[in-house]
């Protein structure tokens, strides 16, 4: 996004991770492909919608997918403002993960902490460890690279989808007048989206199902407010 196009309005970026799906409970890829909301889910997503039914979103969006939308669908129904029309965005979507969509987590994962000799962990305790040792880029293309499909994205296929999805948001935030926009995604895509705007502020943390994370936008400088906050549900 050119600082020409920037609005004199500050945007907020409120990006929240779907709820938990029942192929997050089973361990199994869901990147394109997708699964329900889990009744823990759909807590979690009514819960982030209590904690932030005061914010007055000015603009909505989700990832095209349908458990991405649903827990956006549940944020903004309690909410007590004006509620904005959802705009679901293709750039949201999470990784395509080729040929291991649909399969047992291991399969995909195993080998990447491998090549770091570490052990893949299905609670993600070790995750940030992991991130320190490696990048986005390297994460990406060694999927794309292992995949048996040979269909999963690299990360320049990532990287190109995500900078057009969020430009247009906050494009259209902008237009709209600035303030809140919020926004729901996936547990990969955010991060990358945060290395791409902010890569000298975010290090690799975590960021759960329903985390909230907030992205500043202000006379085109971007900052974070807080990453991968899972205050709402855990209360």
């Amino acid at each position: 996004m050119e600082k020409s196009e920037c609005q004199n309005e500050p945007i907020f970026l409120y990006i929240v991770r779907h709820g938990k799906t029942v192929s997050n409970l089973e361990a199994k890829v869901h990147g394109w492909t997708d699964s329900p909301l889990s009744e823990l889910g759909i807590s979690q997503a009514k819960k982030v919608g209590e904690g932030l039914k005061d914010i007055v979103f000015n603009t909505a969006y989700s990832s095209d997918i349908k458990r991405a939308a649903d827990t956006a669908g549940f944020i903004l129904s309690a909410n007590k403002n004006e509620k904005p029309e959802l705009q679901e965005v293709f750039g949201l979507r999470e990784w395509n993960y080729g040929g291991y969509e649909g399969i047992d987590e291991v399969n995909m994962w195993v080998p990447l902490f491998e090549e770091k000799n570490m052990e893949f962990r299905l609670d993600r305790s070790n995750w940030e460890e992991f991130t320190a040792l490696t990048t986005d880029r390297e994460i990406a293309d060694s999927i794309a690279r292992n995949d048996p499909a040979k269909t999963a994205e690299n990360y320049d296929d990532i990287l190109k989808r995500a900078k057009e999805g969020v430009d247009f948001l906050i494009k259209d935030t902008a237009e709209k007048g600035g303030g809140n926009a919020l926004v729901v995604s996936h547990g990969n895509i955010i991060p990358t989206i945060l290395h791409l705007y902010i890569p000298d502020e975010y290090n690799g943390e975590t960021v759960p199902n329903c985390s909230l994370t907030i992205l500043k936008i202000e006379n085109g400088k971007f900052s974070l407010e807080k990453v991968g906050d899972t205050s709402f549900i855990d209360n």
